[in-house]
């Protein structure tokens, strides 16, 4: 194994080591952006969908720097990696609390992280894992490497006969039948590309699931179904105050009349 087949992981691995993320901690933030976009921090969602970076940006505005692709390989990859500390430190991934939750596993470094930081839509947990398991064992060995590069792994290139580069769906596909990238699986790029479509509908009710479970969601859902209760209350005290009002103008009435 070495570390050619996980792009840029050394010069990954090394920034969030700088910030203080212990090794295997480094390894399974590398898992995740190694599921998103091989490590490439000038990747773009093939087949559509919008997401782009090492990361796969898709709904939300990379922060601080939002100008994360530009051209130049080694700048994008710097403000993107300070992007994804960014977020990571405020959604309950920084160095001291990560650190302390995954230990030296990285196994469930890649499981923190994506459960925390990353929350894919379709985690495919498995290649997360297997991406931080072999580059926490290369940085235990000091084979990192160094450098950056635009190049994908074998698993996001085109395929060996030369066709068009494989949509999302085929390149899922292919990681979870062979996570070690030793299997060219090629997927016809219409049937690749609806899988995707299905796939993305799948993530949208995911993130529905999300919100939904949101302390502030419930609050306004609670506040509605207070205005909707306190309106039908209203209704019917104002009706009960009418027909009050009407018995007592009848019964006025018919006094009249007696007298």
């Amino acid at each position: 194994m070495t570390s050619n087949a996980y792009p840029n992981a050394g010069t990954i691995i090394a920034f969030p080591r700088k910030e203080g993320y212990s090794l295997a901690a480094a390894a399974g933030i590398y898992g995740n952006i190694y599921q998103e976009s091989t490590g490439n921090p000038e990747a773009t969602e093939i087949g559509g969908g919008g997401g782009e970076g090492l990361i796969q940006w898709t709904g939300t505005t990379p922060y601080p720097n939002a100008n994360i692709i530009t051209g130049n390989a080694s700048t994008d990859l710097s403000t993107q990696l300070q992007d994804v500390l960014a977020w990571a430190k405020t959604n309950n991934a920084s160095p001291s609390v990560m650190n302390a939750a995954v230990g030296n596993d990285p196994s469930t470094a890649a499981q923190y992280f994506e459960t925390n930081a990353e929350r894919a839509g379709t985690p495919d947990m498995s290649n997360r894992i297997a991406a931080a398991q072999a580059v926490y064992a290369l940085g235990q060995q000091g084979k990192l490497g160094s450098g950056v590069s635009t190049s994908a792994s074998t698993k996001s290139s085109t395929s060996s006969s030369g066709s068009a580069p494989l949509s999302n769906a085929a390149n899922i596909l292919e990681w979870v039948t062979d996570p070690a990238g030793k299997l060219a699986l090629t997927v016809a790029s219409p049937v690749g590309d609806s899988l995707a479509a299905i796939g993305k509908e799948f993530a949208s009710i995911g993130k529905f699931f999300d919100q939904l479970i949101l302390p502030e969601t419930w609050i306004r859902i609670g506040a509605c179904i207070g205005g909707v209760i306190m309106f039908i209350i209203g209704f019917m005290v104002l009706m009960h105050a009418d027909e009050s009002i009407e018995s007592a103008a009848g019964k006025v009435a018919a006094g009249a009349m007696a007298a």
